[in-house]
């Protein structure tokens, strides 16, 4: 039995075209988390508490990217590897201060508690 083909072919989408079909929010949203999480690396690096050996991952995954040598054809190794180098470093990093990614303060941040007296000028 032969197949009809659907009415109205539509072409299938590249991937480009994918990535600008995301809703608006959606975009914004991981944009937002990039940014977010290269300030956590970037905050963590220069952290005094971080282990140096720690810190040479990431240097390690930066000479990766900027060095010309590749895996594969095309920028795809150096975004895997790029993602895989920092989180395996956020997540040392973040062991060695103690803070966990669920915290709801932002890194760099602690809780002070202040006792004061409240007196009423009039």
């Amino acid at each position: 039995m032969k197949k009809t083909p659907p009415a109205n072919p539509q072409p299938s989408p590249s991937g480009r075209a994918r990535l600008r079909r995301l809703p608006e929010q959606n975009r914004k949203d991981l944009i937002a988390d990039i940014v977010a999480n290269a300030k956590e690396v970037w905050m963590l690096f220069r952290h005094p508490k971080v282990l140096f050996r720690h810190k040479l991952i990431f240097i390690g995954t930066i000479l990766y990217v900027i060095v010309p040598v590749d895996i594969f054809f095309g920028p795809f190794d150096d975004v895997i590897v790029l993602y895989f180098g920092s989180q395996w470093f956020l997540d040392l990093a973040r062991a060695d201060i103690g803070v966990q990614q669920s915290d709801s303060e932002p890194l760099g941040y602690e809780e002070e508690v202040v006792e004061a007296e409240v007196q009423e000028i009039k």
